[in-house]
């Protein structure tokens, strides 16, 4: 996800009353946090969800965030991989673990799917090693 990806999500998220609705729902205000090795040039990337509290939406960034409610651990290239099967109508195991409290995935489970459908917005993914596009 790059920054101009995540604020254009985050328009669409921020008033909508399908989210807020859901995110009502929520008790409280919850963080999930992604940190995914191998990313661009070896880095780590980190992808952030929150859900309700003040705002009382979905609200996603690219910030490291200290103590988030769960914290997905993977590899960005699977993850990358997986999420683009998923587009393609494809399941595909992202390969990640959990941490944290996982009970929250559940609490959270409508909301994120009510702003999968309202900010899921066209993408480019990124060629991944071993790949080979013809253009």
């Amino acid at each position: 996800m790059s920054p101009e990806h995540v604020t254009a999500m985050n328009a669409l998220l921020r008033d909508d009353p399908t989210v807020r609705a859901a995110c009502a729902r929520v008790p409280g205000r919850r963080v999930l946090a992604y940190r995914l090795a191998d990313g661009p040039g070896g880095r780590d990337v980190h992808w952030t969800v929150t859900v309700g509290g003040t705002g009382g939406t979905v609200r996603f960034g690219l910030d490291e965030v200290p103590d988030p409610d769960v914290l997905v651990v993977g590899e960005w290239p699977r993850m990358i991989r997986a999420t683009r099967a998923s587009r393609d109508g494809v399941e595909q195991d992202p390969g990640c673990t959990a941490e944290g409290d996982t009970a929250v995935l559940a609490e959270i489970g409508e909301a994120l799917a009510v702003a999968r459908a309202v900010a899921t917005l066209p993408v480019e993914f990124p060629e991944l090693p071993g790949e080979r596009h013809e253009g």
